[in-house]
């Protein structure tokens, strides 16, 4: 199965040297810079900076991965397209490539993170 249209924006230069194992859904320890970056057309983030929770995949311009693209699940960081920070949220396959689950920058949602949402 090849990437598919979506994908085809994929930019590969690496953003640090973890390998493709950190990019997965809820690990432990997530580390900012592992993301894959999705960043938007111009004039797509209107939507998602007013509270909108879903990134369309029309919306995306490129997806700067380190190695393989995300899988679905995996944390991605959304930046607009002049590159300031949207939101974190889970990638998706189909035509909601990206649900946003925090908006907060310097809060990667993992596991502590979420721990602490559920007692809220």
């Amino acid at each position: 199965m090849g990437p598919g249209p979506l994908l085809s924006h994929v930019d590969r230069h690496g953003l640090n040297a973890h390998g493709p194992d950190y990019l997965r859904a809820m690990a432990t320890e997530t580390s900012k810079q592992a993301l894959a970056e999705v960043h938007l057309h111009a004039g797509k983030a209107k939507s998602v900076q007013r509270g909108h929770p879903w990134v369309f995949s029309g919306a995306i311009a490129r997806l700067i991965v380190e190695e393989e693209p995300p899988a679905a699940g995996d944390w991605v960081r959304v930046v607009d397209h002049e590159g300031t920070f949207i939101g974190w949220g889970h990638w998706g396959t189909g035509s909601i490539a990206v649900r946003i689950v925090s908006r907060e920058e310097d809060a990667l949602p993992d596991v502590a993170w979420w721990a602490a949402k559920l007692k809220e």
